[in-house]
């Protein structure tokens, strides 16, 4: 039978405020890097505090002789755990979604079983069946998804709630734990043990925050790990596909897509495949979190703790759109998760962070966030209250807000309050506004320089430089740019040519390029960066070409267009000004370089072009 959480009004008043205190055993494990090397095996029935990523508590629930039941919240890091187990000859099974017959779990031999949060029902029950299940020790890894999935993975949550109890001994181990106020009640009681490493080395998190298209941001730096003006692999964590495929479509429009060079790491479903697949036209498609790395890897939730990546050149960095539902939560709570998931990279304690503001990051007071959430869970109440008692058709009507309500919990053909929706706002609430180093600036909270201490690791916040969607850099995001500013761009950038690639180079306007080489800054500036007078310029000083080509380049007129008199006068008058030709135009001047016929057009006499008589230059420039 279901233990569900309901909480009297009473309680949902006073909750955030009780005084929780509980006392936390410490394992010293001095200058030591894994927890293999003093522990043979987890400690039992406990709430393991692990501090820091990639100490190895997986690996020492697989590597032992113990029957253990690991369950995780996402497939990717089944994937990638089994992928563990088949390097080191682990007999392990994954069990997830349809992956699995019941019959297959209660023939497995082996000691190893990886499932999700929400496919361990279906482990307990068959454990149960075979009657072994005390033999059995349970680890539940990632332990705090179990609060930051509350409101919108409510059967899963509650499966892990009604299960893990049923095992010989249990273990929830993570490294971000949940503060015991909005710890879910049913864990809030299981005795704690924290590792101290000792000295761990500080994190420095590079802030920017923009409050333009993040997504285009995103574009100008992943541009420069493709052109080569920054070293290194970037591997960007963005909880949105959509996002992903944004980004990738402003890369196509600038010609620096290239799917032998970008990966898209992301739940492998249904939607996600056909998201990907008719936003990018077919050229790319959801990879596993075990292909190869790649220039450009991006990564969804699916990745976002537990799973092990490898690359030496490896740069982590996060991207949070606030703006978005689905993306304001995750990366943000999750921050030391993600700084410890590339596990080899040189740079393993940097991360880079570019943000919008979050609605989680906001100017309100916890205590008036959690009077504002606590009235949401009130509405929630009334409506399941209107569904009983409502008509069929007011009926179909809430079931379907409810569906999208994380409020509100849905099964076959009812409704009820999702009550643990109530611990998962005020945690990330909590977690977003104690994760950073913040100060308000009179209008708005901001991140700013500083260290906070998260866990007893040591982060170090600094402003970083911020990139700016101006001059080419909006050229590279298919926007278009003043020839002025990109003008200004290049100039800047040949302040030291050898800083930045040919490839590079090459984006920027060739009368930009040719104009700098020919003519040089000075002469472009006294032309005031005019495109039309400087592609003039280089026409009159071109050395190769005649002056009848000189003419014929600028003139540039159009075969079977009709010309007025008044206006060829005009503009063979500005040829010769151009090329100091010292001479009247005169409208019959067009014959000495044209096929012409003289016409009349709205009773104004003329030309109609035929053809040019002799082979027009190449116009490179223009």
């Amino acid at each position: 039978m279901k233990e569900n959480i309901n909480l009297n009004n009473s309680k949902k008043d006073s909750y955030i405020n009780e005084q929780i205190v509980t006392n936390e055993r410490v394992i010293n494990a001095q200058n030591k890097r894994y927890l293999s090397e003093f522990m043979d095996d987890l400690p039992e029935n406990v709430m393991l505090n692990k501090v820091t990523t990639g100490c190895g508590m997986t690996t020492v629930a697989l590597s032992n002789n113990r029957k253990y039941v690991i369950a995780v919240p996402f497939v990717a890091l089944i994937q990638n755990k089994l992928e563990h187990c088949k390097y080191n000859n682990i007999n392990a099974l994954g069990v997830y979604g349809n992956s699995n017959s019941y019959d297959e779990i209660i023939e497995f031999k082996g000691d190893k079983i990886i499932t999700t949060y929400d496919s361990l029902g279906k482990v307990t029950k068959a454990l149960e069946e075979r009657k072994d299940i005390m033999h059995w020790k349970i680890l539940i890894d990632e332990a705090h998804k179990l609060v930051d999935s509350a409101s919108f993975r409510t059967e899963a949550v509650q499966t892990v709630l009604d299960s893990y109890n049923k095992y010989g001994s249990y273990v929830f181990g993570t490294a971000t734990p949940i503060d015991d106020r909005y710890q879910l009640p049913q864990l809030r009681n299981i005795p704690k043990e924290k590792i101290n490493w000792g000295n761990l080395t500080p994190v420095n998190v590079n802030f920017c925050r923009y409050d333009q298209n993040i997504y285009d941001v995103a574009t100008v730096i992943v541009t420069k790990f493709l052109d080569g003006r920054e070293k290194g692999n970037a591997h960007i964590f963005i909880n949105s596909v959509k996002g992903i495929i944004s980004i990738i479509n402003k890369l196509k429009s600038s010609g620096n897509s290239n799917p032998n060079q970008i990966r898209i790491v992301c739940a492998d479903n249904n939607y996600n495949n056909d998201s990907v697949s008719k936003g990018l036209n077919g050229e790319y498609k959801v990879e596993s979190i075990n292909s190869h790395v790649k220039k450009i890897n991006f990564y969804t939730a699916t990745a976002f703790e537990g799973c092990d990546i490898y690359d030496e050149d490896g740069k982590t960095i996060i991207l949070t759109d606030g703006s978005k539902d689905h993306t304001k939560i995750d990366i943000i709570t999750v921050l030391p998760q993600i700084i410890g998931r590339i596990r080899n990279t040189k740079y393993k304690n940097t991360v880079r962070l570019y943000y919008n503001k979050s609605p989680f990051f906001s100017d309100i007071t916890e205590n008036e966030y959690e009077r504002s959430v606590k009235s949401k869970i009130q509405e929630a109440e009334d409506i399941v209250k209107k569904y009983h008692e409502g008509s069929d058709m007011e009926k179909e009507m809430i079931f379907e807000y409810a569906s999208k309500s994380s409020y509100l919990r849905v099964n076959a053909d009812n409704i009820c309050v999702n009550e643990l929706a109530l611990y998962n706002e005020m945690h990330n609430f909590s977690t977003l506004n104690k994760t950073f180093y913040v100060s308000n600036n009179g209008k708005s909270k901001i991140i700013r320089d500083g260290i906070k201490t998260i866990n007893t690791i040591d982060y170090v916040y600094i402003e970083d430089d911020k990139v700016e969607i101006k001059g080419i850099n909006k050229k590279i995001v298919g926007k278009r740019v003043a020839f002025k500013d990109e003008c200004e761009d290049y100039f800047r950038l040949m302040e030291n040519p050898p800083s930045f690639p040919k490839v590079y180079k090459d984006k920027f306007d060739k009368v930009i390029q040719n104009g700098f080489e020919i003519l040089g800054e000075d002469k472009m500036r006294a032309l005031k960066l005019r495109k039309k007078d400087i592609s003039n310029e280089l026409i009159k000083v071109d050395k190769l070409k005649s002056s009848t080509d000189k003419i014929v380049e600028l003139l540039n007129l159009t075969n079977g267009k009709f010309y007025s008199n008044q206006s060829l006068k005009k503009e063979i008058q500005k040829v010769y000004d151009v090329l100091e030709i010292i001479s009247t135009a005169k409208a019959v001047d067009v014959e000495k370089w044209y096929d012409v016929k003289k016409s009349k057009h709205q009773n104004s006499l003329g030309y109609t072009i035929i053809n040019c008589k002799f082979q027009k230059p190449l116009q490179i420039m223009k």
